[in-house]
């Protein structure tokens, strides 16, 4: 499955939510979203894994992808690890 991020722009603006299963590769760069070759959502973060750095990371490339405010990201599973689901909302 590959994502666009126009047609999960507009599903956020439609529905007011979406819950995204992302994998973090922490300690890469240039920041951003893309499609991993298996398909999935994958966020490269220039921050390490440590002390939730890469977490914080990841909620500003949301929070400037999807025009949203730090408090609309919210990861519901996976703080500690790469694989994680994260909601975001608009408000």
């Amino acid at each position: 499955m590959s994502f666009d991020m126009t047609q999960l722009k507009n599903r956020l603006a439609a529905e007011g939510t979406i819950t995204l299963e992302i994998r973090v590769r922490a300690g890469s760069g240039p920041e951003g979203l893309e499609t991993a070759p298996d398909g999935m959502l994958s966020a490269r973060v220039s921050a390490p894994r440590e002390k939730g750095k890469a977490n914080l990371r990841l909620v500003k490339i949301l929070t400037r992808e999807f025009s949203v405010p730090k408090d609309a990201v919210e990861i519901l599973r996976g703080r500690t690890a790469s694989k994680k689901l994260v909601r975001v909302r608009t408000h």
